[in-house]
């Protein structure tokens, strides 16, 4: 090659692998993203029946302006009911508290696989999640919404199972304790 000449994939005025290449890069990402779109059913993003069904068990509304007080009595009703918090957020008005279920569960499932195809677990955990916001409806109140999930894991330490729980007692025992605590609190004063 002469002295100062340049290859011919650098030379600006032809088309080299560079302008190919940006060419080639934005056909393929149009035809990806117009053939993925494709494949979304219309009601992907419409909610059911029962995921407002669920809503309504899980949440309520509580008429006070103090957030604080919300967030303390849900926490120690999540501590009188075996849970330990792992993370308190009062900007976020988030509580995440997690229970270890014993044996009586895991013990079941290990006598029922031969039987009916369950795979046994080593451990459960239960996890709650809290959260408060504040209420569109009425002024100075707050919605809590808290939901329990069931996580198990198998006898290597891996997920095998998440499942939510929608059991009415479970959230009614929650919600009135919640609400005698704060019923107490509030005439204490």
């Amino acid at each position: 090659m002469p002295p100062g000449a340049q290859p011919e994939s650098f030379d600006e005025s032809a088309e080299g692998p560079t302008k190919l290449t940006k060419k080639y890069l934005l056909i393929v990402s149009l035809l990806s993203a117009l053939s993925g779109c494709a494949g979304i059913p219309r009601d992907a993003f419409f909610l059911g029946e029962s995921s407002l069904e669920d809503r309504r068990l899980q949440s309520r509304e509580f008429p006070t302006d103090n957030e604080a007080r919300l967030l303390t009595g849900g926490t120690e009703i999540l501590k009188n009911m075996g849970f330990v918090p792992e993370k308190l957020d009062g900007n976020l008005g988030l509580i995440l508290a997690s229970r270890n279920e014993g044996g009586g569960r895991i013990l079941a499932k290990v006598i029922a696989t031969p039987f009916i195809g369950m795979t046994p677990t080593d451990k459960e955990v239960v996890k709650a999640t809290l959260v408060t916001t504040p209420s569109r409806r009425s002024k100075g109140a707050y919605i809590m919404r808290v939901t329990f999930h069931r996580i198990s894991f198998n006898s290597d330490g891996e997920l095998s199972d998440v499942e939510l729980l929608n059991d009415q007692k479970l959230y009614g025992i929650f919600f009135e304790r919640l609400e005698m605590s704060l019923f107490i609190e509030a005439g204490s004063l």
